[in-house]
């Protein structure tokens, strides 16, 4: 009786480490999967965000990284800006602006709202203004300010009101500075350099 109740209680410990090995191969199966499956999102993403995915920064080849010849969804002003890649806040290439505006791609997935608009900067002493601007429709919002001039880079970010001209054309990014303190020229005489730009919804 008792070799029976002892054969039944190792039989009975075995069958329980069996099913958490188990357990424990399809956790890690599992979780193996979910990585993989997050990775491949991320790739598929890596220009145009998922306008299903819980929203974040929209602004798409925001560090400027991304190009062979000319930095993808971006257009430089020809002859007079560059795909620089010998200064960056992060990464290894910035955009400077001289002459005239870089300009984005429409932006994917906005809507008319309260928006947070930023990005990292640096300029010659010469320049005045440092600021870039949505536009969409005939709306245009300015995130902009009096330029350091020092070389370092900086950071501008405030929030801007998108209004409904923003749900039936698509926004676009613009990239200038100033050697006017209102920024009311269209160019420096010098340069900016913007990086790092950040685009998101302000979500109450």
């Amino acid at each position: 009786m008792r070799k029976a109740f002892k054969a039944e209680k190792v039989f009975l410990l075995g069958f329980a480490v069996l099913c958490l090995g188990v357990a424990a191969a399809l956790l890690v199966t599992s979780r193996s999967a979910w990585a993989a499956g997050l990775r491949n999102q991320g790739s598929r993403s890596e220009l145009y965000p998922d306008p299903f995915s819980p929203p974040g920064n929209r602004a798409v080849n925001n560090s400027f990284e991304s190009g062979v010849s000319t930095p993808d969804a971006w257009t430089p002003c020809p002859d007079a800006a560059a795909w620089d890649n010998t200064t960056a806040s992060d990464g290894t290439h910035s955009a400077r602006v001289t002459t005239c505006a870089w300009q984005s791609d429409g932006v994917p997935y906005m809507a008319s709202g309260t928006w947070y608009f930023g990005f990292w900067h640096k300029e010659d002493s010469s320049v005045h203004f440092a600021g870039a601007t949505i536009q969409c429709g005939g709306m245009s919002q300015t995130v902009g300010g009096p330029a350091f001039g020092d070389g370092a880079w900086h950071y501008y970010e405030r929030a801007v009101m998108l209004n409904s001209a923003c749900d039936s054309s698509l926004p676009r990014i613009r990239l200038t500075g100033s050697t006017n303190a209102s920024g009311a020229a269209a160019g420096p005489a010098g340069a900016v350099w913007y990086d790092s730009l950040w685009l998101s919804p302000h979500i109450s």
